[in-house]
């Protein structure tokens, strides 16, 4: 994807020319083709520059700084939602104190402040994810927080794994448990503000996602230290896991790509788990399952238990399993 966008500028430049002379009267020069393709590559990963690596999202950031950003007409129209805490001050804080913090801050009720609850947790995603073996270090501090945040810490460590980060596990794991464990738990509605999560599915979806990344990395991802912790939480997923897909339009998706379709749900995402668990523990050589990986499925009966049940459901809500 990143190589389409870079592409870009190359694509379309012939035809941005041909319209420069007709509204300039001339030919652009170096600087203008430098622009040119800055701004092609800005509003092309504008939306989605929050999931870059880091590196791309500062040079988004360089070219931003340089021209703007491609929603400030909005800013002038529609005052920005703030975080509380600026960039400036996750920096400075301690892990420990910004946890507490963001447990006890709830936003003005009146003015024309406007501070918000997604604002503060898109700026803690973004701490996590620029430095992930702080924040992995103190993950469980955040238990009890609301689940917009818990998620948004989930997220910034997910994207780190993804872009082989490393980070101790232990406390990260710890925050996966207490996720996984609320889901189904009401959030208490006198608490609820405009953004927040109303309830804990998102934020489950998100630590199966940052599971699934911490085994795909085998032996450089979880350490097989923690295999007792890491099946639990495996099997933990698919007992809370809905059994009707929560994606709209599910059977219209699932015929046309059953893998896809299944891929957002909770149910999918916790089969996938299981895959993931077996190529886990086959990477460990000094166990059973890694000296013989071929008979994995022999020597885990309650993976092979479950993977059977999941394949022999041909109920309507079936289609949610095919990975």
């Amino acid at each position: 994807m990143l190589a389409v966008v870079d592409a870009m500028p190359g694509k379309y430049r012939a035809t941005w020319r041909e319209r420069f002379q007709q509204n300039h009267g001339t030919v652009p020069t170096a600087e203008d083709e430098q622009i040119f393709g800055e701004l092609t590559v800005r509003d092309a990963l504008w939306k989605w520059r929050m999931v870059l690596p880091r590196a791309r999202q500062k040079a988004v950031e360089q070219i931003v700084a340089r021209h703007g950003d491609p929603d400030a007409w909005r800013h002038r129209m529609f005052q920005p939602e703030e975080s509380p805490l600026g960039a400036a001050e996750f920096s400075k804080r301690l892990v420990p104190e910004i946890a507490a913090f963001v447990k006890t801050w709830r936003p003005p009720t009146a003015g024309q402040q406007r501070e918000t609850v997604t604002a503060l947790a898109q700026e803690l995603r973004t701490a996590v994810a620029d430095d992930p073996k702080t924040y992995a270090e103190h993950a469980a501090q955040f238990a009890n927080a609301k689940p917009i945040y818990v998620r948004r810490v989930l997220e910034g460590l997910q994207s780190a794994a993804s872009n082989q980060r490393d980070f101790e596990w232990v406390g990260v794991l710890e925050l996966i448990e207490f996720t996984i464990g609320q889901h189904g738990q009401a959030v208490d509605p006198a608490t609820l503000v405009e953004g927040d999560d109303e309830n804990w599915a998102w934020a489950c979806m998100t630590a199966s996602e940052l599971l699934a990344a911490g085994l795909r990395r085998g032996a450089k991802g979880i350490g097989f230290e923690h295999e007792s912790q890491v099946r639990e939480l495996v099997f933990a997923a698919l007992k809370v896991a809905p059994k009707h897909p929560e994606v709209e339009d599910f059977e219209t998706k699932h015929r046309r790509s059953p893998y896809f379709a299944a891929q957002p749900t909770m149910r999918g995402a916790a089969v996938e788990l299981y895959m993931l668990l077996l190529w886990w523990l086959s990477r460990d050589a000094s166990t059973p399952i890694g000296a013989a990986p071929r008979e994995a499925l022999q020597n885990l009966p309650e993976v092979r238990q479950a993977l059977e049940a999941e394949l022999a459901d041909r109920s309507p809500d079936g289609g949610c399993r095919a990975r």
